[in-house]
């Protein structure tokens, strides 16, 4: 007899082999690698002798996105190296809690398990997880926090990040930051904790450009400076304006964005919203997830 855990343990030697590969790129030794991640430093010789795309593909054959496995290696390598082990062990714990509980893990149980059907069980087993989704801005919000110059591409309503659960149709579906992410002195602070539900604006934003694009899961709305459109041009992104219009409201932008999306073929990286006159000009970036999203942002704040 198989059990969800079974699956869980098959996957996990994968995702650490990752790990241990991003900490060894970052300079780590395999005595210090074996180390945070309280393993032999024979095994972590074992991980490394086969190459890293050799364990992405046994995750990808198991039902795992490349994109959600380097999201996750990325995260807990993070963590590790600022010596925040128990944040490392909180965020790979939840991941793959919530992929138990929301079934993604089903197909990789009826791989391993011949014969497995309507199986459901995970579902009743992880009631209470916490969600991936938040956990993952909640980390993009932490990086934010501490960049250096990050004030500059706050705008003076403030600024919200938002991601949207996959095939997300509502605004209950999309993370963001209840009370928006605000400049203080040479930083930035989140006035609260990342849930569902909290901000309609930017969640409606993306969930219109998510009908057009359903891979484009994220988005901030960031300070407008002719030198950031520049930027973004240079960085060959591809760029779309709206505006100027009369009333900035959640209607009025989201349908002058779905007029805008019905005229091209590929996804907005970002979108200029000129805004009714007297009003801030704003900038809407996407991407395919709140990490990727704040690569984005530190690329524009290196040329800036």
């Amino acid at each position: 007899m198989s059990t969800p855990f079974d699956v869980v343990s098959t996957i996990l030697p994968y995702i650490r082999a990752l790990v241990a590969w991003s900490l060894n790129s970052r300079g780590l030794s395999q005595r210090q690698i074996a180390k945070v991640l309280y393993v032999s430093q024979a095994l972590i010789s074992k991980y490394l002798s086969k190459t890293p795309q050799y364990y992405v593909g046994k995750l990808k054959g198991l039902g795992f996105d490349e994109d959600e496995v380097s999201n996750v290696v990325e995260v807990v390598a993070n963590y590790t190296v600022g010596r925040r082990l128990d944040d490392a062990t909180s965020y790979l714990t939840i991941f793959m809690l919530s992929k138990l509980r929301d079934g993604r893990l089903c197909r990789a149980h009826k791989i391993l398990v011949r014969g497995l059907s309507n199986c459901n069980i995970c579902y009743y087993l992880t009631p209470g997880v916490r969600d991936e989704v938040v956990q993952r801005v909640k980390y993009v919000l932490e990086n934010l926090e501490i960049m250096q110059n990050m004030q500059a591409l706050v705008p003076e309503v403030g600024m919200n990040i938002v991601e949207a659960r996959y095939n997300a149709k509502s605004v209950s579906e999309v993370v963001g930051i209840p009370g928006r992410i605000v400049k203080v002195f040479n930083t930035v602070k989140a006035v609260s904790e990342p849930t569902y539900g909290s901000s309609r604006f930017m969640a409606s934003v993306l969930l219109e450009v998510m009908k057009y694009f359903p891979n484009i899961r994220s988005a901030v709305n960031i300070k407008y400076s002719k030198e950031t459109e520049d930027i973004l041009r240079k960085l060959k992104l591809n760029v779309v304006s709206i505006g100027s219009y009369k009333n900035r409201s959640v209607e009025t932008v989201v349908t002058l964005i779905s007029n805008k999306l019905k005229k091209i073929k590929t996804y907005p990286d970002a979108i200029i919203d000129l805004g009714p006159p007297g009003f801030e000009h704003l900038i809407y970036v996407f991407a395919e997830d709140s990490i990727k999203l704040l690569e984005r942002l530190r690329l524009i704040l290196s040329m800036i």
